[in-house]
């Protein structure tokens, strides 16, 4: 869901995410398709706000936020005293059938699942033949709202909120359900840290048949910032889809910016598509390499390459937490630890010496042989590598640093896109498909601590072709 706000101009709105006029009237945002239900900021000087619903059993209190696919209420229900948050579809979607279909699906969806970390759905009706939702009531702000006022978040809050995602998702798939639409802007945090995943409108059962991701006017379905590979190619798609979404969010947790931008949607698209994933360390270098492999291992571009269950992935994130709160524990512990065990051995070696320089032995027991000092061979850094080939290769690696052992990487995992955690050096790549009939020779090197993100193009490639296979036309 992307957020929008109202601009100063009359019948005018500008999309907080790409910063694009919407027209008056547009059901999203032309240039990055944000559709969801916006956040409400009055414009200055407008007295001008929407009359409230009448709904029986509820007081609306005030809009929370609008957009094309209609409004959100805070409400009070009249009859449990509580709190609750009323969506109501807008006219103009409940008289289009794919509009009412999809709102009676995000209902079903979120009823379905029961987890804490999913919205909450209360009860469902109709208002003057407009479908509604009454829901839960999340007390906070947004993901995105906090990203943007707090700029990269700690490595263990960003694991913590990851944790939490991943149990909702994991809820929705022992549904068979897949959100589909996973972006900082759907995630919900109250004022007590506690997370809500929210906005199931584009969630949809697995045996549904029409599962593309390009509606009829070929606006995309989902939002390219965080869109999977499969899911851009109305490929039909599972909780790996999901995960790759979670992947870009953890990124953009860790660095407060989104791995990919671009002019238009399409050109966004594309990277999700044919650019590897840059590595979050370009930003914040202090990062462990254990998160930026997390990140690596969650958006790959083929689906069979990402964690093959929401309980892999759980006990990787919990990896990276108990390996990073250790971490952080030895830390503290040695600062205090560490001078004390300087003064104690300082002690000793006074006492050795005041006790030697008193000792009558003959000089032949005072030389002690010592053993020579073993010399080990430095160990070298390991750094992520990513590997992309337009359109596609297999990849021969062969070390040209001396020293350096390759480790055994399968056949399957050397097409690319692939990736591989290799000892810091030169490398040669020998690139290959059944279109050339030489392979093509690269010479790379690779740095602990850079981006290592290379890609080749082999030679008789039409990149107007693959743009047309991509775009789904001949």
């Amino acid at each position: 869901m992307r957020l929008r706000e109202n601009s100063r101009m009359a019948n005018l709105q500008v999309c907080s995410s790409c910063g694009g006029t919407i027209p008056e009237g547009s059901d999203n945002c032309p240039r990055c398709f944000a559709e969801t239900i916006d956040s409400p900021i009055t414009p200055a000087g407008s007295s001008v706000a929407p009359a409230p619903p009448a709904i029986a059993a509820y007081r609306i209190v005030r809009l929370l936020g609008k957009g094309g696919m209609g409004a959100v209420y805070l409400a009070e229900d009249n009859t449990l005293n509580r709190p609750v948050a009323i969506k109501i579809i807008s006219e103009k979607q409940a008289q289009d059938t794919h509009g009412r279909n999809r709102f009676l699906r995000e209902a079903r969806a979120m009823a379905t699942i029961d987890n804490p970390h999913v919205i909450r759905v209360h009860s469902f009706g109709e208002f003057s033949g407009q479908p509604y939702i009454v829901m839960e009531y999340v007390d906070g702000t947004t993901l995105a709202e906090r990203i943007k006022h707090e700029g990269p978040l700690p490595v263990n809050e960003a694991l913590r909120i990851l944790r939490y995602i991943v149990d909702a998702l994991e809820a929705a798939w022992e549904k068979q359900i897949v959100h589909r639409d996973i972006k900082p802007s759907n995630i919900l945090v109250d004022k007590k840290g506690r997370i809500r995943v929210a906005d199931f409108g584009l969630a949809r059962p697995v045996q549904l048949a029409d599962d593309a991701s390009l509606t009829q006017s070929g606006s995309v379905v989902g939002t390219p910032h965080y869109i999977s590979p499969e899911q851009a190619q109305g490929q039909t798609v599972d909780f790996r889809s999901d995960i790759y979404s979670l992947g870009v969010v953890l990124y953009e947790m860790l660095v407060a910016e989104r791995p990919f931008e671009g002019t238009t949607p399409f050109s966004i698209v594309n990277k999700h598509l044919n650019t590897p994933m840059p590595s979050p360390k370009q930003k914040r270098p202090e990062l462990p390499d254990s998160i930026v492999s997390l990140v690596y291992s969650m958006t790959r571009k083929k689906a069979d390459k990402r964690p093959s269950s929401y309980s892999q992935l759980r006990e990787k994130i919990d990896s990276i937490s108990n390996r990073h709160a250790t971490g952080k524990s030895v830390f503290t512990k040695a600062r205090v630890t560490v001078p004390a065990a300087i003064l104690v051995l300082i002690s000793g070696i006074a006492i050795w010496f005041q006790q030697s320089s008193q000792t009558d032995a003959p000089p032949e027991t005072k030389r002690l042989s010592r053993p020579s000092p073993v010399s080990t061979p430095p160990t070298r850094a390991t750094a992520i590598v990513t590997i992309n080939v337009l359109p596609w290769a297999r990849v021969k690696l062969t070390p040209l640093t001396k020293g350096i052992s390759l480790p055994v990487i399968p056949e399957k995992e050397r097409i690319t896109p692939c990736s591989f955690s290799l000892p810091e050096g030169e490398y040669s790549v020998e690139l290959s498909n059944d279109s050339v009939l030489q392979p093509v020779q690269k010479t790379i090197k690779i740095q602990s601590g850079a981006a290592n993100s290379f890609v080749f193009t082999m030679p008789a490639y039409d990149p107007r072709k693959a743009f047309a296979k991509i775009r789904g036309t001949n």
